[in-house]
């Protein structure tokens, strides 16, 4: 099957991924697989799996680089790579967004670990749901299955600005999954 038009067109590419020994992206309660991937500058894939190896890095043509983060993410949700190679990712479960250096050394927290957010309070993160850093080094955070609500930090993790709510009006969200930013930092 191939998806796209003119200059982008893509066909996916069976078998592309050499997994080693022992390794599955499936989690042993099938609630996993591949939940997110992001790539880097160096074209190498990370997939964020629900499995025992978390975070596996793969080479352009699909050898295996590496792996990273046993035991430390409970519901692994998103995952997001800024323009340094930092990896981000956000674990619903444990109520935090995490960056970490390429080989998964944690460089900073946002959110207390294993402590949800009162839904009332507003504040974060009660089920965070991904990430997305716009053109001025500022983060987006969507906390989306709790508590209906967008974060905004600086790139040290001092909360700015927080919007939205649970509904389907103006300004309110129903369950944000994820979230972007483009160029123009909209």
């Amino acid at each position: 099957m191939t998806l796209g038009k003119g200059n982008y067109t893509y066909e996916p590419i069976k078998d592309w991924v050499k997994l080693p020994a022992f390794f599955e992206f499936d989690g042993k309660d099938k609630a996993g697989g591949v939940v997110d991937a992001a790539c880097d500058s160096k074209d190498r894939v990370y997939a964020l799996c629900r499995a025992n190896h978390p975070v596996m890095v793969f080479n352009p043509d699909g050898s295996f680089v590496g792996s990273w983060g046993e035991g430390h993410f409970r519901w692994a949700h998103g995952i997001f790579i800024d323009t340094e190679d930092n990896v981000w990712i956000i674990d619903a479960q444990t109520h935090t967004v995490e960056k970490f250096t390429p080989d998964g050394k944690m460089l900073m927290r946002l959110g207390t670990r294993d402590w949800a957010s009162p839904l009332l309070r507003r504040s974060p993160f009660n089920m965070p749901t991904g990430l997305a850093i716009g053109p001025d080094g500022n983060l987006y955070i969507s906390d989306g299955y709790a508590n209906y609500l967008v974060h905004k930090f600086t790139p040290e993790g001092k909360l700015l600005k927080t919007w939205g709510g649970p509904g389907t009006g103006p300004g309110q969200f129903a369950l944000p999954h994820n979230i972007g930013v483009d160029r123009h930092g909209m």
